[in-house]
């Protein structure tokens, strides 16, 4: 039996390890019409080389009007433009080991909403190049390689309806609604009821 729980275990493990090797990017979402600050994570899936460099490449069609880089310790970063857009950014010099992560963040936008895709290239010592560049389609199953993705949501006054703002009732100044302090009343009144009706009929027993 624990042989048996011990194999599941294992074979759990080793199925949901690919979708955590997978090059991520956080937050999984951000607010249409603003800045975002987003970060990508890189992990070196390989037993026996180092990850030399990582190169992002901003959405395609995408026109920012700032792109910042965040400085980071043992890695020089440079990018590609065409006109006056950044189009990559790409960071060397350092090494992630096998086994290791490391993260590498920028600063962009303003963003619209709608997905951000940002395909990227980890390149390895050994030369061999991982092209996370494979869009996620809705509905079918991952890919191999998928693209980090980003998703710009609407503001929340537009995608706010009258319909859902009225629908949920008036709200004290802490902010729980009318129909909370009703329910919460009419519980406790029938609760005072059932022990009145309890000491009385306890009353009643002879002694």
């Amino acid at each position: 039996m624990k042989r048996t729980i011990g194999l599941a275990v294992v074979l759990l493990v080793l199925l949901a390890a690919p979708a955590y090797a997978h090059v991520e990017a956080t937050p999984e979402s951000v607010p249409a019409g603003e800045g975002a600050a987003i970060t990508f994570r890189v992990p070196n899936e390989t037993t026996d080389a180092d990850t030399t460099s990582v190169e992002i490449f901003l959405p395609e069609g995408a026109k920012f009007e700032f792109v910042n880089v965040k400085p980071l310790a043992g890695w020089t970063h440079t990018e590609t433009t065409s006109g006056e857009s950044v189009t990559a950014v790409k960071w060397s010099g350092g090494k992630i080991a096998p086994g290791e992560y490391e993260e590498f963040s920028l600063s962009l936008g303003p963003v619209a909403a709608g997905s951000l895709v940002f395909k990227t290239l980890q390149t390895y010592d050994n030369g061999d190049i991982v092209r996370w560049i494979d869009p996620t389609v809705e509905g079918q199953a991952e890919p191999e390689h998928p693209a980090p993705t980003v998703t710009v949501t609407k503001d929340g006054a537009s995608d706010q309806s009258p319909t859902t703002s009225s629908s949920s009732g008036d709200k004290g100044v802490d902010g729980t609604s009318t129909a909370t302090f009703a329910a919460l009343a009419l519980g406790g009144a029938a609760l005072v009821a059932a022990l009145a009706a309890l000491v009385m009929g306890r009353r009643r027993i002879p002694s």
